[in-house]
């Protein structure tokens, strides 16, 4: 039984190549290369050589010629001499080398190098991985140490898919929302104070604010709720609600939702659990 995030092995053209299980209801009997909705590639590998030598890694870099099929070279390192079918990775790419060369920058107007293009690639990071392409899988760090999965979209967006279970879609018994009974719980405690404040910007956007402190010490803020209002700007409205344990310091929960206007003036909302 395979689960998300396990790694699996499975023969491309004859050479077992390595994938990550990012899909759900994965069935026995789904095969990696016929289901890439649930199954990414995240190996690239060419036939081993046979020239009889075994470089001594940090001694001769790996030197010598390549052998059959695309041979891994680590980082591209100027003024070393790269050979035919060498795999460099440089500037958040992979690139094999179309001729031996000596200190030639691989780039897109390079007619010595080559950019291996990946469909779906995977990258780890807090910054925005520029170079995905649609699909690919993007493994975003938070300061606090847990991390986000997220898709890149057609339109160069990244669509949270993990974690999956959102507040918004976890409902009571009476069929309010989970996000909307934990704003009640924070913001009408008998313990709080709680205050709104406004702000109206030039460029016609708002800023609503409203805060929930504790009445045996007005410093401690519980809760914050921070709502940006775009709507008359580019037809988004963002939510952002903040819970905070007694200290005030520790985040026990953060999320967002973001309001969108489409043109029949009905809204799209999509909300995500940050933490």
């Amino acid at each position: 039984m395979l689960n998300k995030f396990d790694i699996v092995t499975y023969p491309v053209d004859g050479v077992p190549q390595v994938f990550l299980v990012y899909g759900n209801n994965i069935e026995a009997g789904d095969v990696p290369t016929q289901h890439k909705d649930k199954f990414l590639q995240i190996s690239i590998k060419g036939d081993r050589g046979d020239d009889g030598y075994t470089p001594v890694k940090g001694v001769d870099y790996f030197d010598g010629a390549s052998g059959l099929g695309l041979t891994p070279r680590g980082e591209w390192i100027r003024n070393k001499e790269f050979y035919q079918y060498d795999m460099v990775s440089y500037n958040h790419s992979l690139w094999y080398c179309m001729e031996n060369n000596l200190a030639e920058e691989p780039s897109d107007s390079s007619t010595v190098w080559k950019k291996i293009e990946i469909s779906k690639q995977l990258a780890i990071g807090t910054d925005i991985p520029d170079t995905l392409e649609e699909g690919g899988l993007w493994l975003q760090l938070q300061e606090d140490g847990h991390v986000l999965m997220k898709k890149r979209t057609a339109n160069g967006q990244f669509e949270t898919i993990y974690p999956e279970v959102l507040a918004d879609y976890v409902k009571d018994v009476t069929g309010q929302p989970l996000q909307k009974k934990i704003y009640q719980h924070y913001f009408e405690r008998d313990d709080v104070k709680t205050k709104l404040s406004i702000q109206n910007n030039a460029d016609n956007t708002s800023i609503y604010t409203s805060t929930a402190t504790l009445l045996s010490n007005p410093e401690i803020v519980v809760a914050k709720c921070v709502t940006t209002d775009k709507l008359d700007v580019d037809g988004t409205c963002i939510e952002e609600f903040t819970c905070y344990d007694e200290t005030g310091i520790l985040i026990m929960y953060k999320c967002k939702r973001v309001l969108t206007e489409n043109e029949d003036g009905s809204y799209t909302i999509v909300p995500e659990v940050i933490i």
